[in-house]
């Protein structure tokens, strides 16, 4: 720990190059100092020295794209974080991670990417009950919605099923659930809107003529944790 201690020190803080005999360092690797998880971006330098930097510093040079079948897209170098690394790393910031997804300029498939960062996020919080967590999944939903109004129903869902398990939703909330149900045909987004408006029994009868494949996959969601356990 004192060693590991040091090299953050004289790497991170005072900007030295690690140097001697090193293994070869991932790109995001992780340090471990006492019960402290340090997540570090290592950039390997032309003479086998590395350069490290907190990978949630704005200072973090990370850049990384998305490869699609037709073309790459910029990224924000968080969203492609599980729910373990979120909760695991004791070095997080929330604050860097919403200024550099909302700061990235990206199209529809970047926004795409980013809801599946959501779902992490949502995750992430109901297994560690971390607010922090809460808020940033709700600042960067807020964000989207205002990107791209009226373009995705998903948006409204993650935030509305964020809010639910804080407090009940309140009737402008409803009112608007109730205009998403009577525009969508999905069957998971039509089960997903029953739940959060407390309407079990239809939630069900839309989740069964789901395909057995989809249902599984809808187990996998976080919603469906408001179904098996609702908070209200």
């Amino acid at each position: 720990d004192n060693i590991n201690l040091a090299i953050l020190i004289n790497t991170v803080l005072n900007n030295e190059l690690l140097s001697g005999e090193i293994q070869e360092l991932p790109i995001v690797g992780n340090m471990k100092v006492g019960n402290l998880n340090i997540a570090l971006v290592c950039i390997k330098m032309e003479d086998e020295k590395y350069r490290l930097y907190n990978y949630f510093d704005k200072t973090n040079p990370l850049k990384i794209f998305h490869e699609d079948d037709l073309n790459g897209f910029p990224m924000s170098p968080y969203i492609g974080m599980k729910k373990a690394e979120i909760i695991m790393y004791s070095n997080i910031s929330c604050e860097n991670i919403y200024q550099s997804i909302v700061e990235t300029q990206g199209d529809n498939n970047y926004f795409f990417a980013l809801n599946h960062f959501i779902l992490e996020l949502i995750d992430a919080y109901d297994e560690s009950g971390k607010i922090e967590i809460y808020e940033l999944a709700l600042k960067i939903l807020d964000w989207m919605i205002e990107k791209q109004p009226g373009s995705n129903n998903m948006y409204l869902i993650n935030k509305f099923q964020l809010l639910k398990r804080r407090r009940e939703l309140s009737i402008e909330e409803i009112e608007i659930l109730l205009r998403l149900k009577n525009e969508e045909i999905d069957l998971m987004m039509l089960t997903a809107i029953c739940i959060l408006m407390d309407n079990l029994s239809e939630a069900k009868l839309y989740y069964m003529r789901l395909e057995e494949n989809m249902q599984e996959s809808f187990k996998e969601l976080p919603i469906y944790r408001l179904w098996e356990n609702p908070v209200n």
